[in-house]
């Protein structure tokens, strides 16, 4: 995060993934440089972006991490805030969220051919005093073209076995 109250701007690798310690706006616009749009509309950090080249015909969206709310109350959106999951078409229009408020996205990895983002997320437990770091973790399918999310697996036998084997003594 920035350091002061001004903005410091944030570029682009070769891999035109976000580098440093995040933005707090991306501003999109045509290669003639026509057409600027800021992709947040309001108060927001971006904690990653991934933005394919225009060359690159297996990717048609944009992921993002990005940060809306203040969750550790030091008074700032940083990265140490709760982060949701986010895609956009190409151009920055039409960002969604991908996940509600229940679910903490952990990770995620995209199937460019099929249009979805498979992601790990955390699920709450059903006891309520299960702190945040013992919720159970899942596999889920995030279809960009119909904004579905759905299960990775239908049946989650495999999920347990995987667990088993873990605690095993």
């Amino acid at each position: 995060p920035p350091s002061s109250s001004a903005a410091q701007p944030q570029f682009f690798s070769e891999n035109n993934v976000l580098e440093g310690q995040g933005a707090v706006n991306i501003i999109f616009l045509k290669s003639d440089g026509s057409d600027a749009r800021l992709l947040l509309d309001k108060k927001g950090f971006i904690v990653s972006a991934d933005i394919p080249y225009e060359r690159d015909t297996g990717q048609k969206f944009n992921v993002f991490r990005i940060v809306f709310q203040d969750t550790d109350g030091d008074g700032r959106l940083t990265g140490s805030d709760r982060s949701d999951l986010h895609v956009s078409e190409i151009s920055g229009k039409e960002l969604r969220r991908v996940t509600d408020e229940k679910l903490r996205v952990t990770r995620y990895v995209k199937s460019n051919p099929d249009g979805k983002v498979v992601f790990l997320a955390k699920v709450p437990s059903s006891d309520a005093k299960t702190p945040e770091s013992d919720w159970p973790e899942r596999i889920f399918s995030f279809d960009v073209r119909t904004n579905q999310v759905t299960p990775f697996l239908a049946d989650e036998a495999l999920l347990k076995k995987a667990q088993e084997l873990l605690w095993k003594r």
